[in-house]
């Protein structure tokens, strides 16, 4: 079984495929005008904090919390308007997470959106930053399904 976060990063792409936009799941991707639009998923952190089930009652089992920061990178072509063509980009992701189910027992929480320019001349990239919080509960080992 992969690490919860390829299993995350994975089924984001699905999702976020669905939406027609041009999904990688790794940053080492070189993006390059021929991919553009399209969107980069990575998991940027993973925090685990130990908590005791119940209140710290005695003969609790020791649970855990786990917050993974999941980023997806939408990539556009700075031309005008390209504030307007990553949200239209970012609007079809946000419906399709919102329309699907398919990742349990937790569900990403959108935090924060940044927009910027990428690269200076003749064709510089426009590039969302979508910042989403996803909580685990009681995951303590880091290969279980989601």
């Amino acid at each position: 079984m992969a690490h919860i976060r390829k299993q995350l990063r994975d089924k984001m792409k699905m999702v976020v495929q669905g939406t027609g936009i041009t999904t990688f799941v790794n940053r080492d991707k070189q993006i390059t005008q021929t991919d553009l639009p399209c969107a980069v998923i990575t998991t940027d952190r993973d925090k685990v904090d130990p908590f005791i089930g119940n209140g710290n009652q005695a003969g609790c089992s020791r649970r855990t919390l786990r917050v993974i920061d999941l980023v997806i990178r939408v990539y556009a072509q700075a031309e005008t308007g390209v504030d307007d063509a990553l949200d239209v980009q970012c609007a079809k992701i946000e419906k399709a997470l919102a329309d699907t189910e398919i990742i349990a027992p937790a569900w990403p929480d959108l935090e924060s959106t940044t927009i910027d320019i990428f690269g200076e001349g003749e064709k510089p990239i426009g590039i969302a930053t979508m910042n989403y919080k996803v909580e685990f509960k009681n995951i303590s080992n880091p290969e279980r399904s989601i």
